[in-house]
C-alpha cells in the first residue's frame, strides 16, 4: 500500500503477458503516485494495461514509448479504474492504431479530456458487448481525443456520469455501432459528433439535462433498431431524426420540454 514509484524498473524495455492476457498490471496501489519507472518500455505489449485503485496516480507519463496494446481474456484492451486523481491520458500518446480490446476509463474524478488517444484508428469489443465505457468521469469536457477512429465501432459506446461533457465531437468518423448510451452528461445540448454513423443498433439518451436537441444524427439515412430518449428535461423536440425510416422499438418518456 506505500508504493508511490515504480523506479527500479528502468531497465526494462519490453514485456510479455501473463495467463489472463495482461501486460502491466497495477491493482490496489493507492499511495502510486508514478509510472515513469517504465519509461523505457518500448514497442508494443502483447496483453492489456490496467490500472486499478491508484488513488494518487495523476499522470501516465512513463508509457509513451508504447506503441501498441493488446488484449486480455476478459477482451479488455486499457482499463483504468477508479483512478480519481488522473489529470490526463497524454502518458498513452504513442499508441497508434486498433485495439483488439476495449477501452475503459471508469472513475477518474479530475480527468479532463481523452487526448493523447489520436493515434488509436479503432476499438473492438470486450465480452460484455464494449468497446469504449466512460463512468464517473464528471470533469470529462471532451472525448475530441478519439478523433483517429474511423469506420466501424466494434461494440458499443457507452458515457455515464459525466456532468462537464459538452460535446461528442471527435467520433464525425464513426460509421456504425452496436450501442451509443450516453447517461447524465450533464452540459451536452445536441448530438453533434455523430453525423457520420450510419447504423446503430441502438441509441439511448437518459437524464441529460441540457439536451435540447438532438440535431447531429445523420439526416439522410441511419439505420436503428432501438430508440431511448428518456427522462431528458430540456429536450424540446425530436428534430434531428429525420435519416430514420424504420425502428424496432421506441421509448420516449419523461421528457419535461418535450412539445
Amino acid at each position: 500500500d506505500q508504493l508511490a514509484s515504480l523506479d527500479g524498473l528502468e531497465g526494462i524495455t519490453a514485456i510479455g503477458k501473463d495467463d489472463g492476457g495482461k501486460s502491466i498490471h497495477l491493482h490496489s496501489v493507492p499511495a502510486l503516485e508514478s509510472v515513469s519507472g517504465l519509461r523505457n518500455v518500448a514497442g508494443a505489449l502483447q496483453g492489456s494495461l490496467i490500472i486499478e485503485h491508484a488513488d494518487q496516480l495523476a499522470s501516465l507519463e512513463g508509457l509513451e514509448g508504447i506503441t501498441a496494446i493488446g488484449n486480455d481474456t476478459l477482451g479488455q484492451s486499457i482499463s483504468l479504474n477508479s483512478v480519481p486523481a488522473l489529470e490526463s491520458v497524454t502518458g498513452l500518446r504513442g499508441v497508434e492504431g486498433a485495439l483488439p480490446g476495449s477501452l475503459r476509463i471508469n472513475y477518474a474524478d479530475q480527468l479532463v479530456s481523452l487526448d493523447g488517444l489520436e493515434g488509436i484508428t479503432a476499438i473492438w469489443q470486450d465480452k460484455s458487448g464494449k468497446s469504449i465505457v466512460l463512468l464517473g468521469v464528471p470533469a470529462l469536457q471532451s472525448i475530441f481525443g478519439l478523433r483517429g477512429l474511423a469506420g466501424a465501432l466494434k461494440g458499443g459506446l457507452a458515457i455515464e456520469s459525466a456532468a462537464q461533457l459538452t460535446s461528442l465531437r471527435g467520433l464525425e468518423n464513426l460509421t456504425s455501432a452496436s450501442l451509443i448510451s450516453v447517461n447524465s452528461a450533464g452540459q451536452l445540448s445536441s448530438l453533434h459528433g455523430l453525423g457520420g454513423l450510419r447504423a446503430i443498433s441502438e441509441l439511448s439518451l437518459d437524464s441529460n439535462s441540457e439536451l435540447h436537441s438532438l440535431v447531429g444524427l445523420n439526416r439522410t439515412y441511419l439505420q436503428m433498431d432501438k430508440l431511448s430518449v428518456l427522462r431528458n428535461a430540456k429536450l424540446r423536440s425530436l428534430y434531428g431524426c429525420d435519416g430514420i425510416s424504420v425502428l424496432q422499438s421506441l421509448s420516449i418518456k419523461s421528457n419535461g420540454a418535450l412539445q
